[in-house]
């Protein structure tokens, strides 16, 4: 483990290089616990256990190939409601893209980052208290992937920086621009504007797999897929669907990827 030289708009916290963990949220979160500073970044070349939004579901990595972090808040740092963070952080890894790279992404709600029908980074957040986790995971450097294995119909083929650019890039010189554009979309005030402009199937009908439902009247059977227009989002980060019952919001689930 070494401590990189890096400016960390974070409270100007460490952003410590580890070359393995078991996933970044556990070691971010037992730095914090150590240290005590808000800010405090875990980045690693490798993990033995990452893991996605969905239980189920793991992030695999070759080492050295993607960018692979943490970043640790405390519920001062956010000047909004908690639900928005996830988005928000699609909000900073779509323009990292767009400015070092050129590529153009859309966001996926709620926590995936596409280029053209393919994923290239996965987010995700958690909370504990006053604590905030963010979580990032982006395909950097990889020639290509292993075919998605059978059984998975939910994934696609991902994609990396280097397969749509054209040339290698080290992950680690990715982090401080990405803190850079993490601390400008936490800052947003139009943030709705931007992610709706960068919205993968905006405008479109889309079938959803629930979660829970922003009205506590409604008591969703999680196995009922809703079919609707996505129509935008809300102020929490909810989606929005147009059905022909009306208008209803989506706090968690997934919308499936197009055909």
């Amino acid at each position: 483990m070494r401590i990189l030289p890096l400016d960390n708009p974070f409270h100007q916290a460490p952003v410590y290089l580890f070359d393995e963990v078991d996933s970044t949220m556990e070691t971010a979160r037992e730095l914090y616990r150590e240290t005590g500073f808000p800010g405090t970044i875990a980045v690693t070349r490798h993990q033995r256990s990452g893991r996605g939004r969905i239980q189920k579901r793991s992030w695999h990595d070759s080492p050295g190939q993607s960018l692979l972090m943490t970043l640790v808040l405390e519920r001062d740092d956010l000047s909004f409601p908690p639900e928005q963070l996830p988005l928000r952080t699609g909000i900073a890894v779509a323009g990292l893209l767009e400015r070092v790279s050129g590529i153009a992404s859309r966001i996926k709600w709620p926590n995936d980052i596409l280029i053209g029908e393919r994923k290239v980074c996965g987010i995700l957040c958690e909370s504990t208290g006053r604590l905030f986790l963010i979580g990032i995971g982006l395909n950097v450097n990889q020639a290509g992937f292993p075919p998605v294995p059978e059984g998975e119909s939910y994934r696609r083929d991902p994609v990396s920086i280097r397969m749509v650019a054209g040339n290698p890039a080290e992950p680690v010189e990715l982090i401080e621009p990405l803190l850079a554009s993490l601390a400008w979309a936490l800052s947003l005030e139009d943030w709705r504007e931007y992610i709706e402009s960068r919205l993968y199937r905006f405008g479109e009908e889309i079938t959803l797999e629930p979660g829970e439902a922003a009205d506590p009247g409604k008591d969703p059977d999680s196995d009922r897929l809703v079919t609707g227009i996505l129509a935008g989002l809300d102020p929490h980060g909810g989606i929005v669907l147009e059905t022909g019952d009306g208008t209803t919001v989506w706090y968690s689930g997934e919308y499936r990827m197009s055909r």
